[in-house]
């Protein structure tokens, strides 16, 4: 079988933790897989170094960036690549490379998946472009032999506007990751420190600021601070914002900046909470990678992060995206160690049920073999 994944951009982020897997279970069953995307970045180099086997192909002009121009010259140079390769699948992720892919692919034999990874429609999301993005999603809808929703809210919403237009297209694959929790099982001392980690893109889906002021909020409540970290990992157009509201509010010695890194689970394990404050999101890997760590979790109650918890929110505090909220409960589980563990394994049967990197390969090659019976 040939498989062509496209993504808009090559840089690292719950895209491109959510492909690698499964590239790599492709190439582990013998199958010929492509890696087309816009631009380099962490993303192909970890391919390039881990999946050498991967055919990766630079789309130039494919980027985030509405430009009529570009996506048209994309669309050719797709189409071309498509008539060439003659893939038996051709699996989208993101917005921009399900527009070009799919066009790009009209009347061509190939089966079309495609994951949105989060509408673009969703709340949160700009109201300028819903409506356009409905009308466009509900015809492209017609040319797509399988549309991916990575959380049951994101289905949700899209059935709300009618996206999907033919029986069986919408199949819920929730986002999984791999299971840090085998490679850290000793328990992290009690140093009497408390330490929090955001790991996400710095841009304007994410909310790292917010984060920042909720946590010198909650610090200041204490005389003594020595004992409290907040680790902010990962890159992006906000980051410098963030750091110099940290440096202009002297709190370089209690937040720190990592940049990109390529040990997430590193950062998770001397943590005591793992957060993610976010404007809206269709379902959260780094939470899901607190949840094998048995962590609890502070997160914003937008989307589908609420699948990242039970529906009692037994394992964490799911919140309003607001300064006093996010105060509130860092206090709450700085003050309850007892509960915080309590918490963090509950997370842990939460990741063990629902989040498994198994039971989303299995899921993606059992509909990859769906499609090309049909």
């Amino acid at each position: 079988m040939r498989i062509m994944y496209v993504n808009t951009l090559g840089v690292w982020g719950g895209v491109a933790t959510y492909l690698m897997p499964i590239i790599k279970e492709q190439v582990n069953l013998g199958n010929e897989v492509y890696l087309v995307v816009g631009n380099q970045g962490e993303l192909t180099n970890n391919v390039q170094k881990n999946i050498p086997e991967v055919k990766i192909i630079f789309l130039d002009t494919m980027q985030r960036e509405i430009k009529p121009l570009s996506i048209l010259k994309s669309i050719f140079k797709f189409r071309k690549l498509v008539k060439d390769l003659k893939p038996n699948i051709i699996h989208l992720n993101c917005i921009m490379a399900g527009l070009i892919g799919r066009i790009g692919s009209l009347f061509l034999k190939s089966k079309i998946v495609y994951n949105a990874h989060g509408w673009a429609f969703e709340p949160g999301t700009s109201k300028k472009y819903k409506w356009p993005a409905i009308i466009i999603e509900k015809i492209l809808s017609y040319c797509t032999d399988a549309i991916i929703c990575v959380s049951n809210y994101e289905k949700k919403i899209a059935d709300k506007y009618s996206i999907f237009k033919k029986d069986n297209q919408a199949i819920v694959i929730k986002n999984a990751s791999r299971d840090f929790g085998l490679s850290h099982n000793k328990i992290r001392p009690k140093d009497g420190s408390f330490t929090v980690t955001m790991s996400a893109r710095f841009w304007e889906q994410k909310n790292q600021l917010l984060l920042i002021k909720g946590f010198e909020k909650f610090i200041n409540r204490y005389r003594e601070k020595n004992q409290f970290k907040l680790y902010l990992l990962g890159d992006g157009p906000k980051l410098n914002e963030c750091k110099e509201y940290v440096k202009n509010h002297n709190m370089e010695k209690f937040i720190e900046f990592t940049g990109m890194v390529n040990n997430v689970d590193e950062y998770y394990f001397k943590s005591d909470v793992v957060a993610l404050i976010t404007n809206y999101d269709a379902i959260a890997i780094s939470l899901i990678e607190g949840l094998s760590m048995s962590k609890p979790l502070i997160a914003t109650n937008t989307c589908g992060v609420p699948e990242n918890f039970y529906e009692d929110f037994s394992n964490g505090c799911c919140i309003n995206n607001t300064v006093s909220d996010i105060d509130i409960a860092l206090n709450y589980l700085f003050s309850n160690p007892e509960i915080r563990r309590q918490m963090g394994e509950l997370s842990r049967k939460l990741y063990e049920r629902d989040f498994k990197i198994e039971k989303n390969i299995s899921l993606h090659n059992n509909l990859y073999e769906n499609l090309l019976k049909k």
